[in-house]
């Protein structure tokens, strides 16, 4: 399963040495998006709840030779996690329930969409 939304404002980096205001507000839109685009997984908590899983974010990049840290958009990639427990994917985002793989890159063919792809762990196992 797959959710995607177009980027609501810039990546946020473990780099990053703004305000607090700027960073809520970043943390804030990426929550919100992330959030209103599980909404389309269905219209109650129940069809969009899902057991655990293990969440891959893939971020639009026009440039995808260049080297980039994946690590240093942790903050976006819980802001996105944030969002998706806000809707009612899951109860809560500890391990039991989410487990994060690292984010990827990738250039997109049309739309900047974010990728999140939810893979559920009994799947892995198999």
């Amino acid at each position: 399963m797959t959710v995607e939304f177009r980027q609501p404002a810039k990546r946020m980096s473990m780099n990053d040495r703004g305000h607090w205001s700027t960073r809520y507000k970043l943390t804030r839109a990426w929550r919100e998006a992330s959030a209103a685009a599980a909404h389309g997984l269905g219209r109650s908590p129940l069809k969009r709840g899902r057991g655990p899983c293990e969440v891959h974010v893939e971020f639009p990049v026009r440039d995808p030779g260049r080297r980039r840290d994946p690590h240093n958009t942790a903050p976006t990639v819980k802001a996105c996690i944030d969002g998706l427990v806000d809707a009612g994917v899951w109860p809560d985002d500890t391990p039991e329930w989410v487990r994060v793989a690292d984010p990827t890159f990738y250039k997109p063919d049309g739309d900047m969409l974010v990728r999140v792809h939810l893979v559920p762990l009994e799947d892995r196992a198999a």
